[in-house]
């Protein structure tokens, strides 16, 4: 907590950091909720050398899977608007934090790029969406010493040049100023008007424990990464930080359950990176003699640690692993349904929600198609329910050939069947559903009772998101939007395919 005195002080500070003219903007346009990427563009483009670094990284390996980009709009449509809000931010900022010369702004300009990398890096490794937004996290955590430097030049100076270290200048904070520079970034960020989410994260960047009951699993997740990220940094720029390797691999196994193999990779993954990021960013904040002997201390950790502590690790694996699995298995059990060997509609709706997610924050189009056989009943009737549960299944086992494997595959209920088709739009959809209805009209198997063979026919709706002008405002919308379709398709005839109707949406 800040002392409403020293609050005062800098609130009247003339000196106090100001966000750059471009950032500014870059955050007025990211809370327009109708933003198109095309304004994002041209406020980049106005930047000549924000724009290079836009470029760069969209063609980086950081996004080597993606397809080249020779224009800013291509690199934004490949990164995203959020993503590309994220880095244009991270670049102004970073400008900001190398502003200064001497030694002190060369060692904040390397623990933030460091501590950037290594948060990015950590996400990417435990699966976090929310990269770009880590790195800035990242990057900015210390931006409150740059506000204690313009308010205090005289006494907080020598401070920051006498300090060994991190560790050392928060000791000294707290003891003359009763706060950290964390909670400093935390008032400069708001005061900038940055999103509560980084400011957060700052006051929370020196925490030796997340226990806050108000933060959700994500939220914790996140402020524990870019903590650690922190204390990454400090191990690869401080060589008196060397004999605390140990501490940083326990910290990141109580914190991320990552193990000191892993992290020991981790270190390594995040040098490699750093090769990438150093052109993006004009320099390598690394020291690579300091580095490898920060590898040869963890190399040496790893080769002296205990004989019963290494079995002792091994069996808790063990059963970590088997709860882990039987856990998944549990899960995988309660989505999946027991006859066509599909997933459920309490699957459905989970994976509904998160494509809906991240179709609306990547702008890619999700589409929905509701696929109900004909007169299904008739076949319960005439032939017995287990050639039904059979016609059922081999329904199912159509639908996973027509389809790819990262689509859902859903058995709605009864009859009716769904499909949910990430990242195509309902002109590639409509292609894949009418194969797939084309497929499913073909003798499917013989009668029992006349050996005659059994055909079905199916009716189709479909309906999309994030498809030009097709947009929905939830996704129960969608759902109902494609069942409206599907209604409509067996009113008109069965055995068709129907589009959502532009007044349906």
């Amino acid at each position: 907590m800040m002392k409403t005195e020293l609050q005062q002080q800098l609130q009247h500070c003339q000196t106090l950091p100001t966000l750059p003219a471009i950032a500014m903007d870059i955050l007025d346009l990211g809370q327009q909720p109708d933003l198109e990427p095309t304004e994002l563009c041209a406020l980049i483009s106005r930047d000549p050398a924000l724009a290079t670094r836009i470029l760069r990284v969209a063609n980086s390996p950081l996004y080597s899977r993606r397809r080249k980009s020779d224009s800013v709009q291509q690199a934004i449509m490949v990164l995203g608007l959020n993503v590309g809000i994220s880095l244009a931010l991270s670049f102004s900022l970073n400008k900001l934090l190398r502003s200064d010369n001497g030694e002190t702004a060369d060692w904040l300009w390397r623990r933030a790029l460091i501590a950037a990398t290594a948060a990015r890096t950590l996400g990417e490794h435990m699966g976090s969406r929310d990269l770009e937004e880590l790195f800035l996290g990242a990057l900015i955590q210390d931006v409150g010493i740059l506000a204690l430097q313009a308010q205090f030049p005289d006494t907080y100076g020598p401070l920051l040049a006498d300090a060994k270290g991190h560790q050392e200048l928060i000791a000294f904070e707290s003891r003359e100023l009763g706060c950290d520079h964390g909670v400093i970034g935390g008032w400069l960020m708001r005061h900038w008007g940055l999103p509560e989410r980084l400011a957060a994260t700052a006051e929370a960047s020196h925490a030796s424990e997340f226990d806050d009951s108000r933060l959700d699993t994500g939220e914790k997740r996140y402020q524990q990464q870019v903590a650690l990220s922190g204390r990454i940094a400090d191990l690869l720029i401080d060589r008196q930080r060397l004999t605390d390797t140990l501490t940083l691999f326990q910290t990141a196994e109580e914190w991320l359950g990552l193990d000191q193999e892993t992290m020991q990779t981790l270190l390594q993954t995040i040098s490699e990176a750093l090769d990438s990021i150093a052109k993006v960013f004009d320099g390598n904040p690394l020291d690579e003699q300091h580095y490898q002997h920060v590898m040869a201390q963890a190399q040496e950790l790893r080769l002296l640690r205990n004989i019963r502590q290494i079995e002792e690790l091994g069996e808790h694996r063990r059963r970590t692993l088997e709860l882990e699995q039987n856990s998944r298995r549990w899960r995988e059990q309660a989505t999946r349904d027991e006859l066509t060997g599909l997933h459920n509609r309490r699957y459905f709706n989970d994976r509904l929600a998160t494509e809906f997610e991240l179709a609306e924050r990547t702008g890619q189009p999700l589409t929905l198609a509701f696929v109900d056989l004909d007169h299904f009943k008739q076949v319960n009737d005439m032939h017995g329910h287990p050639i039904g549960d059979d016609v059922l299944r081999r329904v199912a086992r159509t639908l996973c050939e027509c389809t790819r494997e990262t689509d859902a595959r859903v058995r709605y209920g009864g009859e009716e069947f769904v499909i949910l088709l990430p990242g195509t739009n309902l002109l590639q959809a409509c292609r894949i559903v009418d194969r797939m209805r084309t497929a499913l009209s073909e003798p499917i198997l013989n009668s029992p009772v006349d050996q005659q063979p059994i055909s079905i026919t199916v009716s189709i709706g479909m309906a999309a998101h994030m498809d030009g002008h097709y947009r929905v405002a939830r996704p129960v919308d969608l759902v109902e939007t494609a069942d409206k379709a599907l209604y409509r398709a067996k009113r008109e005839g069965r055995n068709r395919v129907e589009l959502a109707l532009d007044e349906e949406y």
